[in-house]
């Protein structure tokens, strides 16, 4: 079972193929996640226990089950059934079972999926990097990896970087747990997945980033204080980065992405963002109970927006570049409700991380959070790879593993 894991984690990016079986459109990620959990339910013995009231008192269980709730509330809300049951389908329930079979195998099972993540995560920046090589290391080209295949043409290629920066922040932040990976990979496989962010030119990468590191900064300064001083070399890593993230910056400055940004009168991308999140709160304000229903931010932002702007920089806008908005949109109050919650449980759980010593936990807390800070800027949950991410990543803040 646990090599399934592996290659399921392993091809997470290539839901990007997509196909029908009887005339249902699916891709192969779903297909993998239904045939790993086939394999679990032929070889499952304790089938007693699914009928017990106690199965289904855990935290989890609730956190994972409200969720569901809303997402099937927001497919009877949407106006646009077909789209809000495929969005239904591949990023809560098939997420959802995927969590479910983890949890009912041994605590292993979910550090093999992780590893085969991350793994994943590596082979999206190596496509990157070579792609950059290849066309060449200019300031206009940004790199699409798998992204751009059996998507629509209108989406700019700008869009693409933004999805691979979206996919490998969390998992680059996974890669700092000496758990997750051999110590001899740890600087390789973080080196390359910090290079593949960077060269997407992704701001809103760069700028979760910085968060992370900032609070692992901060980290390592409470930590030093607490053993007077006597931490070894505390910020030597986050200092690295950092330097990193200062390099970007002026190899960014002068280039005419970054010279754009400056120009607050015209077309970029935070005029863009400003436009898009002052229509989604004017969408917010019209539905703010059961929001708009699932996968139909699109057309209602197509109806909205020209009564705001004319002509929008932005008419095609699949989410509305903000994660707490595209909650409270897709899934209602509820929705937002749930979300804040998990942060702060989120928090909490870090802080007792740092606290306890427990730093599988304290880098599972960090790599969620860095998920709700490139939410402030973008939308990273409503895709398939990305809510399977975040589902996974959640239930090891959250979830209780069986022992070997």
């Amino acid at each position: 079972m646990n090599k399934l894991l592996f290659i399921l984690g392993l091809i997470i990016p290539l839901y990007i193929i997509r196909f029908p079986i009887f005339g249902i459109p699916t891709n192969i990620l779903e297909v993998a996640i239904a045939f790993v959990a086939l394999v679990f339910l032929l070889q499952y013995k304790n089938w007693s226990s699914l009928i017990k009231l106690e199965t289904y008192r855990s935290r989890e269980f609730v956190i994972f089950g409200s969720l569901l709730l809303l997402a099937t509330i927001g497919v009877i809300v949407s106006q646009d059934l077909r789209g809000s049951l495929g969005a239904w389908k591949a990023y809560f329930v098939l997420p959802i079972l995927l969590i479910w079979v983890i949890s009912q195998l041994k605590r292993d099972a979910y550090r093999v999926f992780l590893r085969g993540m991350i793994g994943s995560g590596v082979v999206v920046a190596i496509i990157s990097i070579v792609q950059v090589v290849v066309i060449g290391f200019n300031n206009s080209f940004r790199p699409t990896a798998l992204y751009a295949l059996g998507l629509d043409s209108a989406v700019a290629q700008g869009g693409f970087s933004n999805y691979i920066a979206m996919y490998l922040v969390p998992i680059f932040v996974l890669t700092l747990s000496r758990k997750n990976l051999p110590v001899e990979l740890r600087y390789t496989i973080g080196t390359i997945l910090f290079i593949g962010i960077i060269i997407t030119q992704s701001y809103a990468g760069i700028f979760t980033l910085a968060g992370v590191f900032t609070i692992w900064g901060i980290t390592r300064l409470v930590l030093r204080r607490k053993y007077n001083g006597k931490t070894f070399k505390p910020f030597v890593k986050p200092s690295m980065v950092a330097l990193g993230i200062l390099l970007f910056g002026i190899w960014q400055i002068n280039t005419p992405k970054f010279k754009t940004l400056l120009d607050m009168d015209n077309r970029n991308s935070i005029t863009a963002r400003v436009q898009i999140w002052d229509t989604a709160t004017t969408m917010i304000a019209k539905s703010p109970i059961l929001g708009i229903g699932l996968a139909d931010f699109q057309r209602v932002y197509t109806e909205t927006i020209p009564q705001k702007y004319f002509p929008p920089y932005e008419w095609l806008v699949p989410e509305p570049h903000n994660l707490y908005f595209a909650f409270w949109l897709h899934l209602g109050i509820g929705g937002i409700i749930w979300l804040i919650s998990i942060l702060r449980l989120t928090i909490s759980r870090l802080i007792g991380a740092i606290r306890d010593g427990k730093w599988d936990l304290y880098w599972l807390s960090l790599s969620l959070i860095s998920i709700y800070l490139y939410g402030l800027l973008d939308t990273p949950f409503w895709k398939n790879d990305l809510s399977l991410v975040f589902f996974v990543i959640l239930y090891g803040v959250v979830g209780k593993r069986k022992k070997p």
